[in-house]
């Protein structure tokens, strides 16, 4: 009986484990995709340089495009310029900032350190003023929050401009002249703009000034003035000042307090407008591209040029920034080229610099920004259709192996059933030919092939090795009755050897090679024997008892007890061949027993099955023996007796049992001074019992 070894991997597992493998896949895709993206950035990089050089080659040497000359100090301008932001829409004149958005933060604010005039010894806090600019279009837009705890308005019967709380404004015009300006109002609303003398005190020609808008909004702390001008009464420098004029009698009507848009050691001075140069921005506008942003700064690290535009702002760069911070773009400044990454709201930006040249000097530098979103998408698609090709394919091999794995063990299955099914328990060979798998051409065909040919010279070889008793048999009967015949002529003719020992020797010789031959035909031709028996239910107790009465009387030399049951035990079976089965088992224990000894018959029920021993004295079994199934002839002791002992017996006794449904079994009992054998016998399954 061929049983499956617990504990091993089913070959199905093994191939669904090897599957596995193929996890190794997207992994290696994933590490591929990472290279890539880095190479991919390094590449971006270099190309943003290159982009970079070629721009501030374009520019090399431009130097009317950056307003600022060099008679412009480094402090004077830090201090006196403003910065014109670029207005995304149209802000509309109402005296409200709310349009402004995110740029009324830019507001610079001028306290006492900004003074020009003052009628007291100090300035009372609450005069002061938050100014910030914007230019769109043809226009420079200007915002002003002043803090003023007494408001005077303009009266309307005075000719004098400077009689009440007003703005003021100096410009150098296309001719490169001063040009000052009133901006003044009687109350809430529209503000008048009037060209005055140096003196602010009267208007040249008593005419506002056209293309001057502005409007005028008191609040709680003071007044907000919003008012643009155009751009064309500026000159090519762009120099301007505002200044807050401050009245706080209404009766004397003297301006107390005069704060500017400069600091007082600069009052002198005019401001310089910053604004971003529309020469450069056209020149660059070609250059626009997505998620990417262009800026060019002079040597100030103001902003004159931004084109385009990218998701990922910050502070350090935006569109509302008229200075780029110094860790981005000094390095350039200084003339060296760079490049540097920067996560901003969880992305990366690529930021390379360069400088623009004017002969060796350095009037400015290229900043382009542009983010890595298009490469972290692409490689988030790639991984994606990576990952679902991998999928696709797992599962396809998965399904295969499983599909491949089913059939390799269906086949395997098979051919293990029916190979096992050639052979019986009793190990003869019942068929000699595989039909599974035996027409296939592969592996499998192959072993099926090679077992039905080693079937079938198991087949031969198991023929021949049953057919050798009968043919012992047939081969030296003749020489032994030869022998026979001459012994008994020689006693006849002889008288004086009938007592000699070596008459005796000669005459056992031949008898116990005569019973060896019998025992041999006989277990040979058992099996066969057997198969042509009819069953009939009998009384096996009933059998028993009646043969052990038998063999008191036959077996001399020893003592029979039986210990039956109080009921008749039925069984389903052939009479004769129990009888048979236990000639052979009292001959063993009388072979095997000493002279005068008890032999102890025993007929007992154990659920299902009747158990017949028999016990005898002599030495105990070795362990091998008690484990072994009697399949084959087995002798490991002599017998008391000149009678041969090859085992012939118990193998007769296992076969009978065996087609009863039953098995023998042997054991030591009475710690090894006793052997008992026990047949197992199937009861009949209608009835157990008999009174």
């Amino acid at each position: 009986m061929i049983r499956r070894t617990a504990g091993k991997t089913r070959l199905g597992s093994k191939l669904v484990l090897f599957s596995l493998i193929l996890l190794i896949i997207p992994w290696l895709g994933y590490q591929y995709i990472r290279e890539m993206t880095h190479f991919l950035v390094e590449g971006q990089e270099k190309a943003q340089l290159l982009a970079a050089e070629a721009i501030a080659t374009v520019l090399r040497e431009r130097t009317d495009l950056f307003s600022l000359g060099d008679d412009v100090s480094a402090s004077l301008l830090e201090n006196t310029a403003l910065y014109a932001y670029p207005l995304n829409g149209n802000v509309i004149i109402d005296g409200y900032f709310g349009d402004w958005g995110e740029l009324i933060k830019k507001t610079r604010h001028y306290g006492d350190e900004s003074v020009i005039f003052s009628r007291q010894d100090t300035l009372p806090d609450s005069v002061s003023f938050d100014l910030v600019m914007g230019i769109h279009g043809d226009y420079l837009y200007a915002a002003v929050h002043v803090i003023d705890d007494r408001i005077v308005y303009r009266h309307p019967a005075y000719r004098r401009l400077d009689n009440s709380d007003h703005l003021r404004l100096i410009l150098v015009s296309p001719e490169g002249e001063n040009q000052h300006l009133v901006l003044t109002t009687e109350g809430s609303g529209t503000i008048s703009a009037y060209q005055v003398q140096d003196n602010w005190k009267y208007a040249l020609d008593g005419r506002a000034v056209s293309g001057i808008l502005g409007i005028w909004q008191e609040h709680s702390h003071g007044y907000d003035v919003e008012f643009r001008i155009p751009l064309a009464l500026l000159g090519k420098d762009r120099r301007f000042m505002l200044r807050v004029a401050d009245v706080d009698d209404v009766h004397q009507r003297q301006v107390t307090t005069e704060i500017g848009s400069l600091p007082s050691q600069w009052s002198k001075e005019l401001n310089h407008i910053i604004i971003r140069s529309p020469d450069i921005e056209r020149i660059l506008s070609g250059l626009e591209h997505a998620d990417s942003r262009l800026w060019i700064v002079d040597r100030h690290r103001r902003v004159r040029a931004e084109v385009g535009a990218i998701d990922e702002d910050d502070e350090e760069s935006n569109t509302h920034t008229d200075r780029i911070s110094p860790g981005l773009i000094q390095a350039a400044l200084e003339g060296e080229a760079g490049a540097q990454r920067r996560s901003v709201n969880g992305s990366d930006i690529i930021t390379v610099t360069h400088p623009i040249y004017a002969g060796t000097n350095v009037i400015g530098a290229v900043m382009l920004e542009k983010g890595v979103r298009e490469l972290v998408a692409m490689q988030w698609g790639a991984f994606q259709k990576v990952a679902i090709l991998t999928i696709l394919a797992m599962l396809s091999i998965a399904i295969g192996f499983a599909l491949y794995s089913m059939r390799l063990s269906w086949r395997i299955r098979t051919l293990s059933r029916e190979t096992i099914a050639a052979i019986d328990d009793e190990g003869r060979v019942t068929a000699d030919t595989i039909q599974a798998q035996s027409t296939v051409d592969d592996g499998l065909g192959d072993l099926s092939r090679s077992i039905t040919d080693m079937l079938q010279r198991l087949n031969r070889y198991t023929g021949f090795l049953e057919n050798i008793p009968r043919t012992l048999r047939h081969e030296i009967k003749n020489p032994l009755n030869v022998i026979s015949t001459s012994l008994q002529n020689l006693a006849a003719n002889v008288p004086a050897v009938i007592d000699n020992p070596y008459m005796e020797s000669a005459e056992r010789g031949i008898t116990r090679l005569d019973r060896i031959m019998i025992n041999l035909t006989e277990a040979a031709s058992m099996e066969d024997s057997l198969r042509s028996d009819e069953q009939s239910r009998f009384d096996v107790d009933k059998l028993v008892r009646e043969y052990v009465a038998s063999c008191i009387h036959t077996q001399t030399h020893h003592q029979f007890d039986y210990q039956g049951p109080p009921q008749g035990i039925i069984i389903s079976g052939v009479s004769y061949r129990i009888e048979q089965l236990l000639d052979k088992l009292i001959d063993n224990a009388v072979g095997l027993s000493p002279d005068g000894s008890t032999i102890v018959v025993q007929l007992r029920t154990q659920g299902a099955m009747a158990i017949l021993s028999v016990i005898n004295e002599g030495p105990g079994l070795p362990e091998q023996v008690l484990g072994s199934g009697f399949d084959t002839m087995w002798s490991s002791r002599s017998s008391v007796d000149d009678s041969p002992h090859l085992g012939i017996g118990l193998y007769i006794v296992q076969t009978i049992a065996r087609h009863h449904k039953g098995y023998l079994k042997a054991e030591n009992c009475d710690d090894g001074r006793n052997v008992r054998f026990s047949v197992y016998l199937s009861r009949d399954r209608v009835s157990h019992d008999v009174s």
